[in-house]
């Protein structure tokens, strides 16, 4: 049933031109792929998730295929620190982004 659930998502996904190019991480569970707003009482699907499961992912230009850490500063609120793509890593499951 939750096979077909994510065949159906990728259709719908496919009709709006979003290709199902691994949007949806392996990794996430199926109990993850639906919630329901506590506001309106709707169900929401999950469109993009990333687990960050594996240890020491590359996000240069061209290493991931979901995300890029760009080397630039924080020009729009006239910060000072620079962001660097090798301050990025995953470990133990989670995104680390370090600042200096």
């Amino acid at each position: 049933c939750e096979m077909k659930r994510k065949s159906i998502i990728s259709a719908i996904l496919g009709y709006f031109g979003v290709s199902n190019a691994g949007w949806i991480d392996s990794d996430t569970t199926d109990a993850s792929l639906t919630t329901v707003s506590l506001y309106t009482g709707v169900q929401l699907d999950l469109v993009m998730s990333d687990e960050f499961s594996k240890d020491g992912r590359k996000f240069d230009d061209g290493y991931d295929p979901r995300w890029t850490a760009l080397n630039r500063n924080d020009y729009t609120n006239a910060a000072l620190q620079f962001y660097s793509n090798d301050q990025i890593s995953t470990q133990g499951g989670f995104l680390n982004i370090t600042t200096t």
